[in-house]
């Protein structure tokens, strides 16, 4: 075996080069490249359901996640009234101009394996940062919410309302 000179360099490989070149453009475009999500199928199950709860030390009435993509999320939420706010499922907020408070609102969420779903509200100038966990592993959903102030992080299990239960 030989000591490389580093004086000479290395012959060019033209073959080889074309193959890089291409295996890249292939990674890097879009084309022959079949289309999944990244959200579990869970996702698509239950977008669109409105859920209704029992009446709550948070005044939390009803809750429906709208999955539209990857990129695109919605939740209503009422606790007075419905408000519609979207949700960052990149890992940063979405900045909504309103929410239940006519103030600014960042809702962020994320998937933790195909059954759970957590979404933080964040309620900029009320100083509120509600967390609701929803767990979609059993007949029905069990949705836990915690607020930083009010609970100081623990979880109160929300109820939800008889005629859910059907």
């Amino acid at each position: 075996m030989g000591i490389l000179d580093h004086a000479d360099p290395i012959p060019e490989n033209g073959i080889g080069s074309s193959l890089l070149q291409e295996t890249i453009r292939s990674l890097t475009t879009n084309e022959d490249r079949e289309t999944t999500s990244l959200l579990p199928k869970t996702a698509f199950r239950i977008s669109g359901t409105n859920w209704r709860f029992a009446p709550n030390l948070f005044g939390l009435k009803s809750l429906s996640l709208s999955f539209l993509s990857d990129q695109e999320a919605y939740a209503q939420i009422a606790f007075d009234r419905p408000v519609n706010l979207r949700i960052g499922l990149n890992g940063k907020y979405a900045f909504n101009k309103t929410g239940r408070e006519d103030l600014p609102t960042a809702v962020k969420g994320r998937w933790v394996g195909t059954d759970i779903f957590l979404l933080e509200i964040n309620e900029i100038s009320d100083i509120n940062d509600i967390m609701i966990r929803v767990s979609f592993g059993s007949r029905h959903p069990i949705f836990l919410l915690s607020e930083r102030t009010l609970t100081r992080g623990m979880n109160i299990e929300l109820p939800l309302a008889p005629q859910e239960r059907i």
